[in-house]
């Protein structure tokens, strides 16, 4: 689905989750569509290990984040349009044994 594109990302930013900030990597995601859409994105950490955000109903021109706090640069994101129940998001275990190191 293209209605998701990348927006930004940033190293180091505000994370409350994360005890040291400067290694924390964030991408910025947002719904260019005129339909709502649900969205999964899996942020790497320098671990190899995915951190996973599933986000539903995101709206027209809305955004989302995902984070690692000990970030590599490497992401995925998958979008379905809402209420989809033809296709599955990857789960977790998938996307670590599909994407991982």
């Amino acid at each position: 689905m293209e209605c998701i594109k990348k927006t930004s990302s940033e190293w180091g930013g505000d994370c409350i989750q994360c005890p040291v900030k400067k290694d924390t990597y964030r991408v910025f995601l947002k719904n260019n569509c005129s339909e709502s859409v649900d969205v999964k994105i899996a942020v790497m950490e320098t671990i190899g290990r995915f951190r996973t955000f599933t986000f539903s109903s995101v709206l027209p021109n809305d955004s989302v984040s995902g984070y690692a706090c000990t970030g590599n640069g490497k992401y995925f994101f998958w979008a379905k349009k809402t209420g989809d129940k033809s296709l599955l998001f990857p789960d977790d275990e998938e996307i670590q044994r599909d994407y991982g190191n």
